[in-house]
């Protein structure tokens, strides 16, 4: 058995302190120590950092997908020059410390949702980038979901769903006596097509729940929505589960020291178990004892009908995954 402390550990987004400029930098402006731009997904951030190094970062997380090398450099800055081309000058003055060597008038540089790092001319052709970010549809945030095509015969379409923790892919599959299972993200992607990641924007709330398989005094704990459904995805592994191919489903339910009900296992497939874990913060029910801290505002309002409403009135894999991937809140 896992040990539950592991899940201890809440995976958040590494925010900088300075607000992200527009995806663009145009002709004629600067970065300076501390400044950036970001693309419109907010996925990835140039940063022209305090020592000098003008870095293109994937969020969260901070992994570089590109730099110019120019640290050791404190106060460097960085031009889109008139003349088009990408220049990093130090402090000082004099020659530029790295250069993309294009010469465009009118030329833009643009942070893109596909991780490219790019600049264009004025008629918008390509004259410089680094191209897509081969990962951009790997999961980052506690609360994404994974998709691959089922790995049957001419149902591929029909696909199989599964939800990331921030560390593994937990799924149901029909492999008894273990259906809920913990996968890492290289063993999910080679059964079959990989369909990328869906990270609906879910948006900032506690609750407080109990995630324990027998729910009493001290049992409850105060997380965020997106650890919630981390946390539930653990209990249900921790209570078991059985595989139905139907899309008809039963909830696995702890014990609870004031009430009848007895500990009961839940019956799954992969899609039902994924809504079920992002059902458990988008339903306040007594029987799962899940409360809400704060008044709902607009965006929360938005997933909690998407999730009562859409999303559980939908059973099919594919549907599922498309619908979580689609969601801007």
């Amino acid at each position: 058995m896992k040990n539950f402390a592991r899940f201890l550990v809440i995976a958040t987004s590494l925010l900088l302190e300075l607000p992200a400029l527009a995806g663009n930098l145009p002709s004629g402006a600067n970065l300076v120590p501390g400044q950036s731009i970001q693309s419109d997904n907010g996925q990835y951030r140039l940063v022209m950092q305090g020592d000098g190094n003008l870095v293109y970062y994937r969020l969260p997380g901070m992994n570089v997908r590109f730099n110019t090398q120019t640290q050791n450099n404190p106060g460097a800055w960085a031009a889109m020059q008139g003349d088009g081309n990408l220049a990093v000058y130090p402090s000082a003055g004099g020659s530029a410390l790295w250069n993309a060597g294009v010469q465009s008038a009118g030329a833009r540089l643009a942070a893109q949702d596909d991780g490219n790092l790019a600049i264009y001319s004025s008629s918008g052709q390509a004259l410089w980038h680094i191209g897509a970010d081969p990962i951009k549809d790997n999961p980052q945030l506690p609360g994404d979901v994974v998709g691959r095509s089922l790995n049957y015969p001419g149902l591929g379409w029909l696909g199989h769903i599964g939800f990331w923790d921030g560390q593994e892919v937990v799924e149901v599959l029909n492999e008894p006596p273990f259906v809920v299972q913990y996968s890492d993200l290289t063993n999910f992607k080679s059964r079959s097509e990989y369909w990328g990641k869906g990270s609906p924007n879910i948006p900032f709330f506690y609750v407080y729940g109990c995630y324990a398989d027998r729910c009493g005094n001290g049992s409850y704990q105060f997380v965020t929505g997106r650890i919630d459904a981390v946390y539930r995805a653990f209990q249900i592994y921790a209570l078991g589960a059985d595989y139905t191919f139907t899309a008809i489903y039963t909830r696995a339910r702890p014990k609870y020291s004031d009430s009848t009900y007895p500990m009961e296992k839940g019956v799954y497939r992969c899609d039902t178990f994924v809504v079920d874990l992002y059902a458990i913060n988008g339903i306040a029910t007594s029987r799962l004892n899940v409360n809400f801290l704060d008044d709902f505002n607009q965006a929360q309002s938005n997933w909690f009908h998407f999730i009562v409403g859409e999303l559980r009135n939908t059973f099919l894999p594919s549907i599922i995954f498309n619908k979580l991937r689609a969601y801007t809140g």
